[in-house]
């Protein structure tokens, strides 16, 4: 089959992807892209399977500078600022999956979609994890009849896995630009500031925590999903149990649910999620299970054309079984009365 085409992907999120994606589907070939093609042929090197391409998304040579028609789907790892990635992407029928943006950013990347949607599938996936943390919040949700209130709380820890200069580029430009973060209170959904939306939260291990809204559109993907009228995405950046513990470093997701269960009665649902960041790292997972439904790598069908967001293109009940199956661990369900 045609290669998949990560573009930024010899960055860490790119490494990771690529690595992710050879373990679930050995015999795929990969194309590795970005502006220092050396470091591209040198990753391709040691994946196997692999081509390097200089890639260009700031429109200074026509078609990124890539082949045409070479590819089953495509990944941008930094922000396509420009929209020509997605016009590439269109031009040539390419599936096309978007990993970063702020809430507030979606729309314009709706607005450019709109114009490519007729020649291939659109994801945009502008979530904690690229929807990683969505998928398991959803899954968890799946257990209740009806859903009144959501909180989770995410840890972020960067002990020991430094930020590339595409995921720093992402945080500076969005926290440069927009100081308010969405959550939706009785109802309404609303932007807040992150000191006028702090709240604690309970974390893993039963740690007392602070976190701020998030950045992302989690929190009203969440309410569109589920109808909860009350939804907190909080995010903590320090350190993870696991690195206090074991100097591991993981990321967290705590998630508490409100709403009625299968026998009528009103309870509290939780769920600890813990992702290592060496051996299950779960950014690079849920891209590669996007790139997998857009590409039909395991259905066999591709995506059909359409803009899509991380909870339409993935199944939540199946992401969290690939997740599992990639090490991500998920603790039991507890329950109480609410």
């Amino acid at each position: 089959m045609k290669p998949i085409l990560l573009i930024g992907g010899h960055g860490i999120t790119g490494r990771k992807t690529a690595q992710q994606l050879r373990l679930r589907h050995p015999h795929v070939p990969l194309a590795i892209a970005g502006r220092n093609l050396a470091a591209a042929q040198a990753f391709a090197d040691e994946l196997g399977n692999a081509v390097a391409y200089a890639a260009d998304i700031c429109g200074n040579v026509p078609d990124l500078g890539l082949p045409h028609g070479e590819f089953s789907a495509m990944a941008v790892f930094l922000m396509d600022e420009t929209g020509d990635a997605l016009r590439f992407a269109s031009d040539h029928a390419i599936p096309y999956v978007a990993v970063t943006g702020g809430a507030f950013e979606m729309g314009l990347q709706f607005a450019i979609g709109m114009h490519a949607m007729d020649d291939c599938s659109i994801t945009i996936a502008s979530n904690w994890f690229c929807g990683g943390a969505l998928m398991a919040i959803l899954a968890l949700c799946s257990e209740l009849s009806s859903v009144e209130a959501v909180t989770a709380g995410i840890v972020i820890d960067r002990n020991d896995g430094p930020s590339g200069p595409a995921t720093r580029a992402d945080f500076e430009r969005i926290l440069g630009t927009c100081t308010s973060m969405p959550l939706r209170s009785q109802g309404i959904y609303k932007w807040v500031t992150g000191e006028a939306g702090k709240a604690d939260y309970t974390g893993t291990g039963g740690r007392k925590l602070e976190g701020s809204p998030a950045v992302s559109v989690d929190a009203v993907a969440i309410g569109a999903a589920t109808g909860a009228r009350d939804v907190t995405v909080l995010e903590t950046w320090g350190d993870s149990l696991s690195w206090l513990e074991e100097r591991l470093s993981s990321d967290e997701i705590v998630i508490e649910a409100r709403g009625t269960a299968s026998d009528g009665s009103r309870v509290v649902i939780r769920q600890e999620v813990v992702a290592p960041r060496d051996t299950a790292p779960i950014t690079a997972i849920t891209i590669a299970m996007l790139l997998d439904g857009a590409a039909g790598l395991a259905s066999g069908v591709p995506l059909a054309p359409g803009i899509y967001t991380a909870e339409r293109a993935l199944d939540p009940a199946k992401a969290a079984v690939w997740m599992k199956e990639a090490g991500v661990r998920f603790g039991p369900v507890s329950v109480r009365s609410a």
